[in-house]
């Protein structure tokens, strides 16, 4: 399933493959097919090449000679190969620039192979001799990117019980396996002593892993190429850092988010009696930071995990890097390996209080919205200028051959003390065709994630047809709209224009007040107006609660019929909140976010 981002233009898209970076990253650049927020759940290493400063190697191979490795597919057809030309699948990621690269490196190629069930091995052919090394690392160079697999190294004493080694399991789908898609290549160390030290014979083996009872997106992710692999003698003192622990980017983010780090032990000596740190920033200041002492000794080749004591606050809205690391350890000399960063963000959900409109426009707002081409074609949703309803763009849908194509508003703050109506306007490039449009509402931007499906008859009449759906939730959250193309064959082109979502009713059960309530602005700073208007003279409680239930602010009023309480947020946290008006048993409520 491939991901594409809506370009805020109203020209036709073009399919293109951009790096994510660990600066801020633009909404416009298309990516590989995901299931998860693009921005913000990537663990990056900050690292291209790291020292080897007082090591010996004491093996080392770099594909110049490829019968020294043997090559298996045990799910699929797939197989690594052994050479020197890069990726060739639709969203082929460059070659690895690897030391060697000139004599050939180690690829397989996912995306290119898209069996969608994929586990392939490459392993030593002959055994390594370790029987005089107490302590051993594996490192190799690598460029890899994530979707939906995992990468392993397995290593054996006697070519038929194998131990596992996670590489790359920080990744988030779509993340590189550097800092970003320029970091190439980037290298790995794993201290392989627990199972190769003081060994005589001893393989190794990589595999990708990726089958079909992974995921149903599983077995097409991009490629994983590795070069330069050697066996050195570990340093007195290392310490990695090796993963870093937050909550992935959405809507909602909290001022109150765990932070923890697991640090790998790659020496030779135990450590301990060192520091662990982080910061956040949002681009112009910290906004969180902590540092705590680790007193745990950690043996050679062991990890400890690590809660930090202070959370992150990530609860305005906006962009945040996340960076984590190590200090103060005594003889650790390899520093490279010692930081972290991740990218975060608190994306601002639409509200829908009482309208919400999406033209598809230069002018309109399409951060968030997302496209999904599930079956792979290519032939998926764009903007479009031909054949608008109003205005000069429209979401099209490209003809094809097969069809499982969705596009994806961003998150909405919806309730389920209020009922919606969705209006839109579709035009398909037939009549009666094979074509199915199926509206949904998820929990995610996420086909996996969808809780209700309405499916829309195909119109009749050629030109645009007006569709309206009534729209619940089952509880108060962050809801996405998602619209999806099926047919059971070839079919034309559709065309969706002019959304409109609009609040019907509001309340949070069936004594409903008589008053119109408004609360503006929203979101709201350091002051918030509750305006209230009713026909007849009445007493009014106004409760600010967050969503666990909690009050942060109460007011009354006296018996009147319409008044504006203006209330001050300068001592409340960033968030979402519920804003409440009772009056004897009659209730109104909607939401408040607070963004300072």
């Amino acid at each position: 399933m491939k991901k594409i981002y809506l370009l805020a233009c109203v020209t036709l898209l073009s399919l293109s493959i951009q790096a994510q970076d660990v600066s801020y990253v633009s909404k416009t650049t298309f990516d590989k097919r995901e299931l998860s927020k693009p921005i913000g759940n990537s663990i990056k290493k900050s690292t291209t090449k790291k020292s080897v400063a007082n090591r010996t190697t004491i093996w080392s191979d770099d594909f110049s000679v490829p019968s020294n490795w043997t090559i298996s597919a045990v799910n699929g057809t797939g197989t690594w190969v052994i050479g020197t030309n890069g990726p060739a699948g639709a969203f082929a990621i460059p070659a690895i620039t690897s030391t060697t690269a000139g004599n050939g490196f180690a690829l397989f190629d996912s995306d290119l192979d898209c069996s969608f069930n994929q586990i392939t091995n490459l392993t030593t052919k002959f055994p390594i001799n370790l029987d005089t090394q107490s302590g051993v690392l594996l490192r190799f160079e690598q460029y890899y990117r994530r979707y939906f697999d995992s990468t392993f190294v397995f290593v054996s004493t006697d070519s038929i019980n194998w131990v596992k080694f996670p590489v790359n399991r920080s990744l988030a789908n779509n993340d590189f396996s550097g800092l970003d898609a320029n970091i190439n290549p980037n290298i790995q160390e794993l201290n392989i002593s627990s199972v190769a030290a003081n060994q005589d014979s001893v393989w190794i083996r990589f595999q990708f892993y990726s089958p079909s009872s992974l995921n149903a997106q599983a077995g097409c992710g991009y490629a994983w190429m590795i070069d330069d692999i050697s066996i050195t003698t570990p340093p007195a003192v290392d310490a990695e850092l090796s993963n870093v622990e937050y909550t992935e980017s959405g809507c909602g983010l909290t001022a109150n988010d765990t932070i923890a780090v697991t640090i790998n032990n790659n020496g030779v000596q135990a450590i301990s009696n060192f520091f662990i740190n982080y910061i956040t920033t949002d681009g112009a200041s910290i906004i969180s930071s902590s540092s705590q002492r680790v007193n745990t000794t950690i043996a050679s080749g062991g990890s400890l995990r690590v809660e930090f004591a202070a959370t992150a606050d990530f609860s305005a809205v906006g962009q945040y890097v996340l960076v984590a690391w190590i200090d103060s350890l005594t003889g650790d000399v390899n520093g490279l390996n010692d930081t972290l960063f991740a990218l975060i963000e608190n994306v601002q959900p639409i509200l829908v209080e009482p309208t919400y409109t999406q033209g598809f426009e230069a002018t309109d707002d399409l951060t968030g919205w997302v496209v999904f081409d599930g079956d792979v074609d290519g032939a998926t949703w764009t903007l479009s200028s031909a054949s608008p309803r109003t205005g000069t763009s429209c979401a099209s849908k490209a003809a094809s051959a097969t069809n499982d194509d969705w596009l994806f508003s961003n998150c909405m703050d919806l309730s389920s003390d209020s009922s919606y109506t969705l209006n839109f306007y579709i035009r398909p490039g037939a009549v009666n065709t094979v074509q199915k449009l199926d509206v949904t509402v998820g929990v995610a931007a996420n086909p996996l994630a969808v809780i209700s499906t309405v499916t829309v008859p195909n119109p009749t009449v050629s030109g645009y047809s007006l569709v309206s759906i009534p729209i619940t939730v089952p509880a108060p959250g962050f809801y996405h709209l998602g619209f999806n193309i099926g047919s059971t064959g070839s079919a034309p082109t559709f065309k969706i224009d002019d959304i409109e979502m609009t609040t019907l009713a509001v309340g949070i059960n069936n004594n409903k007040l008589d008053a119109t309530v408004n609360v503006y602005p929203n979101p709201a700073n350091t002051n918030v107006v509750v305006s209230i208007r009713n026909t007849r003279d009445a007493e009014y409680m106004v409760t600010i609660t967050d969503l666990l239930g909690r009050t942060i602010k109460t007011m009354n009023t006296n018996k009147v019929a319409s008044t504006d309480l203006n209330i001050d947020l300068s001592d409340v946290a960033n968030g979402a909140y519920l804003v409440k008006v009772q009056s004897g048993n009659a209730v109104k409520s909607a939401k408040l976010i607070i963004n300072k």
